[in-house]
């Protein structure tokens, strides 16, 4: 970089980063640290060219092929091994030394289906550290020649860091450019780190560590001069191998057969979609018509829908009757006229019963469709946790896009042309048998047997439901892509052309389920077309040697051209109506989930209301708890529990710091607390109340928690803050000042909260003060960097403090300076409460009442900080031990 200035924002573009003078040369490991919201990521971004560089310049040499590891995990719903391998060549020693490098192998081994588990929606069956190592083993495994890395060690604990570091930066990576954002004091003091760049209010100061000069050659890095100087312990056997970039993920077939054994243990059959496929079936239709017509009045709706249509055929009838009738007689002027009348009457009420039965569709349709929406949305609210688990995103936009759209209006238009065409057919056909007696009686049901083969509905619908998975699949694709464009661009134009390759690919395959579908219906029109034309030619035949009137001959032709026209509009109605009833079959299936305060597998026992002021106390006990994140499994295996007989009696107002190794069962602690899914065995008590008996929203409304990675949306910081307006602006600026995101109180006028500013979107904006609370939050968030996102929802907790409160890895994102300062407002605001910080940094949990070990899933210790530091021989003393390896 070159006097280069670093903008944001679309519309009003603001500088953030001023007058940049740095330069990294080939193979060097370069380290940005900083406050929480400085600009590491827009430093860190700037080499991708997501930075505006309104001055200077920024150069990447294009010979480089770069590698970008973003601060919040992107992973796709695929398995894990198709996240790492990200659409490269398949090279197995190169894949498994990855996987040892992020300390993966043992999660392999945890999870019930190895490599090939397949990753939900944003990861959401996955922890944050595996999560992040996923996404870090993804860019490795690119063997790039410059990686670009966002905080990829955040959520990992101190062992696995110092794993994580030795194997992948100083081993896999040490003849590579590396350049890492981060807050670990270990990495960034490291003596293996040539340049530190500090990014303050003044702008960036840069300290080099004796790395090369602007013409060493990579193989004078610090890395590779002290490689020599690291223990054996902590290098392996590879240190006199020779200088080779591709020599590092070699491994000998002793190692492959052993990493094959570990990660292909307890492999069973991926999961798929909690929600059922639905198959379209006569059952299925009737159900769904039933489903569709008679609950909430629908009966009385149906009712009148079909007397309204019966009326009209018969009116309809009268109509051709009547002027066959005027035909055929002799009449005076004033007998004229009347006939006039009564035709002008017949053909007027004809019209305003079939405008009045469409209306009626209309309305009942529209009626239904709103329930159906709010049925929908109220199920996956409430659904159990393992259904977003196993259900794709682009399912579940299926379903609010194309699925509501067709109850929306798609569905009315079909259903008024079939009930029309059914009347009409059955007018006409009537018709013929009055005026033709037997002879029209055995042409009409020559006619019905003919055309009840004339709709193939079975191959409409298979094919109209290949449509909708392709079209889900094609939803989910697009949403995945859009959130991680930043890291496939940043892979380079191969990847984004395979990913564009493969988007076209779901597109070609759309396409041709679409020609076939008009390739169906012009093949429908045409077999109606002949089918007509036999019909004439027989009614012709039949008529030539009738003797009928010319009036008569004149009606039995209009009728055979309605039932033509009639036929054809019923064909098109029933299938269209059919392959409408898949998407509202789809629906059910979404409408139905059973709700998550009823998916307790131990027994149908009804939840209770807590009482109004409960917790009083926050008593907190666990006994022989069991959690498991799959309540599907009917199995009754508590090995595979990420809680395994888990009890501990923690006092009111008690400070619990709660400590292990990644995926050792800290979160599932605070999952449990929630019940995020039920216990399927032993029991939590808060306040000596069964937390299995009392309903959701109370316990939710009651236990407050800050998590590792918070939920945003749209809104001002007042709307986010205070989304029921129960505080004052007062409050809300009290809170803010609190947590250190504005430095005094702002304006607390009144001003319209849809007032337009600049957001923004996409790309970390570094803010000092909050100046307003009608500043808009982008989508996620992502105009604010995470450690602020993580302040400000701890302001939201500031404003209801809660009688237990649960930190999970709250303050990850930000310095260790700002960490110990939040800290203190939490121990100050919340000194009654009992807390339970989760937390990687063994520093912040010395100070507090007790410390719980977790060790995968058990309990491994609780006690006093002061008591288990002084046995040499309890877990928290050795877990201490080795989180103070020096990097």
């Amino acid at each position: 970089m070159d006097n280069a200035d670093l903008s944001v924002g679309y519309h009003v573009p603001v500088i953030v980063l001023a007058n940049l003078n740095l330069r990294v040369n080939a193979g060097e490991l370069v380290v940005i640290h900083g406050k929480a919201g400085s600009g590491k990521t827009t430093l860190l971004t700037a080499f991708l060219g997501d930075i505006a560089c309104v001055n200077g310049s920024v150069y990447l040499s294009p010979k480089c092929n770069v590698a970008y590891c973003s601060e919040q995990p992107w992973l796709q719903s695929l398995s894990i091994k198709e996240n790492i391998i990200f659409g490269y060549a398949y090279n197995e020693a190169k894949y498994y030394r990855v996987l040892d490098a992020c300390c993966l192998l043992e999660d392999l081994e945890s999870l019930p289906d190895g490599e090939e588990t397949m990753i939900g929606p944003k990861g959401i069956n996955l922890s944050g550290g595996q999560k992040s190592r996923i996404a870090l083993a993804r860019t490795l495994y690119s063997d790039a020649d410059v990686y670009l890395l966002d905080r990829p060690l955040a959520s990992a604990d101190a062992v696995v860091q110092s794993d994580v570091f030795r194997k992948s930066f100083l081993e896999l990576l040490r003849y590579k450019t590396v350049i890492i954002a981060t807050h670990n004091p270990e990495v960034v003091e490291s003596g293996f780190v040539d340049r530190v760049w500090y990014i303050s209010d003044t702008g960036v100061s840069e300290t080099c560590r004796g790395g090369p000069s602007s013409d060493a050659t990579m193989s004078t890095s610090r890395r590779a001069r002290r490689l020599a100087d690291i223990p054996p312990w902590r290098i392996g056997s590879n240190s006199n191998n020779s200088n080779d970039s591709f020599f590092p993920f070699a491994m000998d077939s002793k190692q492959l057969e052993e990493v094959r054994r570990r990660i292909s243990r307890n492999r069973s059959v991926p999961k798929v979609s909690m929600v059922p496929k639905v198959d379209l079936t006569r059952s299925t239709m009737d159900g769904v018509a039933r489903d569709i017509w008679w609950p909430n009045h629908g009966r009385n709706f149906s009712v009148i829908v079909c007397i309204l249509f019966v009326m009209y055929g018969l009116v309809d009838v009268a109509k051709n009757l009547w002027l066959v009738h005027w035909s055929n007689m002799t009449w005076t002027y004033l007998d004229m006229w009347k006939a006039t009348v009564v035709y002008g009457v017949l053909s007027i009420g004809a019209f305003a019963l079939l405008l009045t039965s469409c209306a009626v569709v209309f309305y009942a349709l529209s009626i239904r469709a709103k329930h159906i929406f709010s049925d929908v949305t109220q199920s996956l609210l409430r659904a159990p946790m393992s259904v977003l688990y196993q259900t794709p995103i682009g399912e579940i936009l299926a379903r609010y896009s194309t699925d509501m759209q067709v109850i929306d209006g798609l569905m009315s238009f079909p259903l008024v042309f079939l009930f029309r065409s059914t009347v009409s057919i059955a007018a006409a056909l009537g018709t013929m048998c009055y005026l033709l007696g037997v002879a029209g009686a055995i042409f009409a049901a020559l006619t019905v047997y003919l055309c009840r083969g004339m709709v193939d509905k079975r191959l409409f619908a298979q094919v109209y439901s290949l449509r909708a998975q392709l079209e889900a699949a094609d939803l989910n694709f697009v949403s995945e892509t859009l959130d991680g464009a930043a890291v496939i661009r940043s892979f380079g134009a191969e990847q984004v052309k395979r990913v564009c390759q493969l988007h076209g690919e779901m597109v070609d395959d759309r396409s041709r389920i679409a020609t076939v579908v008009e390739v169906f219906t012009h093949w429908l029109y045409i077999r109606c077309s002949l089918l007509v034309a036999v019909f004439l030619f027989c009614l012709a035949l039949l008529l030539a040697h009738g003797g009928l009137q010319a009036s008569t001959l004149g009606l039995m032709l209009h009728c055979i051209y309605s039932v033509q026209r009639d036929f054809v509009s019923f064909s098109v109605g029933i299938l269209n109506s059919s392959v409408n009833m898949f998407s509202i079959a789809n629906l059910k299936k979404f409408q139905h989930i059973p709700p998550e305060e009823n998916s307790d597998n131990r027994g149908t026992q009804q939840r209770l209301g807590a009482p109004l002021q409960w917790p009083t106390a926050g008593e907190v006990v666990f006994e022989h708890v069991y959690f498991r994140y799959d309540t599907q499994d009917e199995e009754e295996d508590m090995s595979t529990c990420a809680l395994k007989d888990v009890s501990f009696s923690i006092s009111g107002g008690e400070k619990i710091g709660v400590v292990g190794r990644t995926g050792s069962g800290k979160s599932s602690l605070a999952m449990a607390m929630l019940q995020m899914h039920s216990l399927p065995h032993g029991r939590i008590l808060i306040d000596g109340a069964d937390i299995s008996r009392l309903h959701l929203r109370d316990i939710r409304s009651r236990i407050c928690i800050i998590p590792q990675t918070p939920l945003f949306y749209r809104c001002s910081i007042r709307r986010y803050l205070d989304p029921f307006k129960e505080f004052d602006d007062d409050a809300l600026w009290e809170v803010l000042v609190k947590t250190g995101l504005c430095e005094t109180a702002g304006p607390t006028a009144t001003i319209d909260e849809d007032m337009q500013e600049d957001v923004y979107t996409g790309k970390p904006l570094r803010r000092v003060v909050v100046t307003n609370l009608n500043m808009r939050l982008a989508q996620n968030g992502e105009n604010w960097s995470m450690g602020e996102r993580q302040m400000l929802v701890l302001a939201r907790c500031l404003l209801k403090p809660a009688r237990v409160l649960i930190l999970d890895e709250a303050f990850s994102s930000v310095d260790q300076e700002s960490d110990k300062k939040l800290l203190e407002v939490v121990e100050r605001e919340f000194s009654s409460s009992t807390i339970f910080l989760i937390t990687h940094r063994l520093d912040q949990v010395l100070g507090f009442d007790r410390i719980i070990v977790m060790q995968n899933g058990t309990l491994a210790e609780c006690g006093a900080a002061e008591d288990l530091v002084a046995d040499p021989d309890s877990a928290f003393y050795e877990f201490l031990e080795t989180t103070l390896l020096t990097y």
